[in-house]
């Protein structure tokens, strides 16, 4: 059997997310019953244009955590932290979550992945 991880270099998402679904009706069955509206495949760095992944609330009672360009794994428990103080109103002291707001804009200063590919 192939490696969630090997599979990301083999398989496209419906293999992948069939695969996690395997998975996931083990090690996390409320995970089973969800449905998957859509998925996006990018480049590394093609997602948020300013380097920094989108954490926050998107409409009441909806969050995400989504654009680590590939470095989810590395920064994944943080953020789950980090998500999860925000969810209980408490806000960390010294990182601002407008940073990672999924509604912002990126500023010009901002823009250093895209300067960068110019």
């Amino acid at each position: 059997m192939v490696t969630l991880l090997e599979s990301a270099y083999t398989q496209g998402p419906d293999e992948m997310l069939m695969e996690f679904a395997e998975i996931a009706a083990k090690r996390a069955p409320i995970f089973v019953d969800l449905g998957v509206r859509g998925t996006i495949t990018a480049a590394a760095d093609a997602t948020g244009g300013d380097g920094h992944p989108f954490v926050g609330e998107i409409e009441p009672g909806l969050w995400a955590m989504t654009g680590f360009d590939g470095h989810g794994t590395m920064q994944g428990p943080a953020f789950g932290e980090f998500t999860a103080n925000l969810l209980c109103g408490r806000p960390d002291p010294v990182v601002d979550a407008a940073t990672f707001d999924p509604w912002r804009s990126p500023s010009q200063s901002q823009e250093w992945l895209r300067a960068a590919k110019r």
